[in-house]
């Protein structure tokens, strides 16, 4: 027998150093998201060597988790709750989750519909993977959080941008939205709060996107990890919308509510079999999230917790002040977030691309922030700033940012901007 005769490999990438073949879906994940961080890593290179690197580009609380979170970790462990659980989560989590987003949504959800994940970005790789798969169109809102390309093109689905950057507003458009279906859509998937813009949905474009999917076979799948830390307006999910019910599934952690971004707990309510379908890829991947995380996670749902209002309110803070303060820079201004720990600054005035204005800074000043253009091409010309250091660390940041700023002298508009 042949055994080097293997047809359809011929086009697979392969191991540049052993020529071994990968799967197709090492390209499909692969691109500019993946490749984000670059300019983090490299602060915390400048750390390391001993400059006094400010990084302002991931969106980790700077805040402790609350202790009762922490002893009821404690607790568990001491009870010797380390041991295999159920994929889609313990029950009495399950149920607390339902109960929690029974009031969030207005409406009832079931235990059944609550599937535990390992935080939010499994949730979203394992709806996806569920709903969408080769042949099918996924609609991303463009600028979109990195992660979001990798995980559609690792279901085979084709990816469809619409862009959020009329006039540079970042608002949505339905009717931009609407252009952009096709047969083959089969998702869509949405993030409000936004990240990176700090952008909501109103109740008005929450029923135009029902109106607009109503006769249609298309889901929707809403990220909402910023939920509680909206500023200006109260906080609306799709799928509190009782047309949009049936096709919605949330996602939501406590990465940013109670600051357990390392915890990796967060959860989707699935309607439908999805939830049974979930509940089987995370057999296949994970086969259930940490016994005594979950009973933690409990305690973050069902208790009164003052520091996560401690939290929101000093996120409201820090936004107020960079708001305030990126304005004063001169050729630089800030997109004013409504929600969220992140802020987008224009760049464009400069005369520096998103990429040329975070390396120039991070070498220069020790200073961190995202290029946009990570996001999608809606965010060229932007930099995005995570606001989750204090006050007077954001000052000295943005001091930084000022001088380097200065140091360009006039501004020099690049083609097309």
């Amino acid at each position: 027998m042949d055994l080097k005769y293997e047809p359809g490999l011929a086009d697979r990438p392969r191991d540049a150093e052993t020529g071994m073949p990968f799967s197709p879906m090492v390209e499909r994940i692969a691109g500019a998201g993946s490749r984000a961080w670059r300019v983090h890593d490299r602060a915390a290179q400048l750390a390391h060597e001993g400059r006094d690197a400010i990084m302002l580009t991931v969106g980790d609380p700077d805040f402790d988790t609350p202790g009762p979170i922490n002893e009821a970790c404690f607790e568990a462990i001491r009870q010797g709750r380390t041991h295999y659980v159920p994929a889609a989560g313990i029950p009495t989590l399950r149920q607390a989750v339902a109960v929690f987003e029974s009031r969030l949504l207005g409406r009832p959800i079931a235990a059944e519909e609550v599937v535990i994940t390992s935080g939010a970005q499994y949730a979203l790789y394992s709806a996806m993977n569920c709903v969408a798969g080769p042949g099918d169109e996924v609609v991303l809102l463009d600028p979109a959080y990195a992660t979001f390309e990798g995980v559609v093109r690792s279901t085979g689905a084709t990816v469809t941008h619409v862009s959020l950057a009329l006039d540079h507003d970042f608002g949505l458009e339905v009717a931009r939205l609407e252009a952009a279906l096709t047969p083959r859509t089969r998702a869509i998937l949405l993030n409000f709060p936004h990240n990176p813009t700090g952008r909501m949905l109103s109740s008005e474009q929450i029923e135009a996107l029902a109106r607009l999917l109503r006769e249609r076979d298309i889901w929707l799948i809403s990220d909402e990890v910023y939920y509680s830390l909206c500023f200006d307006h109260p906080f609306v999910s799709p799928g509190s919308h009782p047309e949009l019910a049936s096709r919605t599934v949330v996602v939501r952690s406590l990465s940013k509510s109670h600051a357990m971004s390392g915890w990796r707990l967060g959860w989707a309510v699935a309607p439908g079999e999805l939830a049974g379908h979930m509940d089987t890829l995370s057999n296949c991947i994970l086969y259930g999230t940490t016994q005594f995380i979950q009973d933690a996670a409990i305690v973050a749902l069902t208790q009164e917790l003052r520091e996560t209002d401690e939290m929101k309110a000093a996120y409201r803070e820090r936004r107020d002040f960079v708001v305030e303060r990126v304005d004063r820079i001169p050729q630089l201004s800030c997109v004013r977030p409504d929600a969220g720990i992140f802020c987008m600054i224009d760049v464009r005035e400069t005369g520096l691309s998103d990429e040329e204005f975070a390396w120039r800074l991070v070498e220069e000043e020790a200073v961190s922030l995202l290029p946009a253009n990570a996001f999608g091409p809606s965010g060229e010309g932007y930099v995005r700033l995570s606001y989750t250091q204090p006050i007077e660390r954001l000052d000295q940041a943005l001091e930084r940012v000022e001088n380097f700023v200065r140091r360009l002298g006039q501004p020099q508009r690049r083609s097309g901007s």
